[in-house]
């Protein structure tokens, strides 16, 4: 009997406590969602609603080993591409760019060199040590990111374009219709990973 009593004074003290912590676990969930589990969501977790994402799931190329994923944001005025790629070769600079086509072959013109300044061709060159440089695994991690009002500023003067709004530039640039490639160090620059750019938000 007096093991009853006890149970119960001790339930009634502790009730309180116990449907606080349940009230703070549930607002806890409601403020935090779970983390999305696909690449795409949690980049659009990190980065908000509000601008454009675009991925290229990179694949080997012409017999290489190539592959990856690259990301390409547009947001508060900043183009940010990211690109984590292996089967590279070790300890070498990797050139890789933005193609003017819609497919990898064939690939087409440089648009946009993914180097440190992220800049567009005749501005910066398709090759050289501004682009990263893989590991000794043969991995790349590449992020840089430019102004979009220097982007516009770049391909006015060194692709001749007339653009003089974002939205001009951005349906210039329409990255949503080119590819990336990453390429072999030494000529004549073969591609060995690429991925056609898929808009996901």
């Amino acid at each position: 009997m007096r093991s009853r009593v006890d149970a119960s004074i001790i339930l009634r003290l502790h009730l309180p406590v116990l449907g606080a912590a349940v009230l703070l676990l549930v607002a806890c969930q409601q403020a935090d969602s779970p983390l999305p589990s696909s690449p795409e969501g949690i980049a659009a977790a990190q980065n908000g609603s509000a601008g454009a994402l675009l991925q290229a799931k990179l694949a080997p190329a012409t017999g290489g080993r190539g592959q990856g994923m690259a990301l390409l944001e547009v947001r508060d005025g900043q183009l940010t591409a990211k690109v984590r790629a292996n089967g590279l070769e070790p300890l070498e600079v990797i050139p890789q760019h933005i193609h003017v086509n819609p497919v990898c072959v064939p690939g087409g013109n440089i648009l946009i060199n993914l180097d440190a300044g992220l800049t567009v061709a005749g501005e910066g060159p398709g090759v050289g040590p501004d682009y990263p440089t893989a590991n000794n695994g043969g991995v790349i991690h590449y992020d840089a990111s430019r102004s979009l009002a220097d982007l516009m500023d770049a391909v006015n003067q060194f692709q001749s374009a007339n653009v003089s709004t974002v939205e001009e530039l951005l349906t210039y640039l329409d990255l949503e219709n080119r590819n990336i490639h990453t390429h072999q160090p030494i000529a004549p620059f073969t591609p060995v990973a690429c991925g056609p750019i898929d808009r996901i938000r």
